[in-house]
């Protein structure tokens, strides 16, 4: 089975976004609303066996968030997101296997 992030991958790279805020967190402990993403990260820990409208949301919410953040933060928030678009794209093909009488683009 075609597989675009398995669930140990996604959940190591969780993990590393959750040291790196933690880290983060270190040197601006003054940032609340930085500290608020630290919640939305953990919560992630829990999201790959979910629906992709929950991945979808969290997408949202960290895009949103790139733009309040400068530097080693909007990194981190890019770096969770492109492991959120993997999540979708995983969920996608995964709900395309399981459905035979999915529509094939022969184009």
């Amino acid at each position: 089975m075609t597989q675009i992030i398995s669930k140990e991958r996604y959940q190591g790279q969780i993990k590393c976004a959750m040291e790196k805020h933690i880290e983060l967190l270190r040197h601006n402990k003054n940032d609340d609303k930085f500290r608020k993403v630290g919640s939305r990260i953990t919560e992630l820990k829990g999201l790959y066996g979910r629906s992709k409208v929950y991945a979808v949301k969290q997408m949202n919410y960290f895009k949103r968030s790139q733009l309040i953040f400068i530097n080693k933060k909007r990194v981190l928030m890019i770096f969770v997101t492109e492991v959120l678009q993997k999540l979708v794209f995983h969920n996608k093909l995964q709900k395309h296997k399981n459905n035979p009488k999915a529509r094939h683009d022969t184009r």
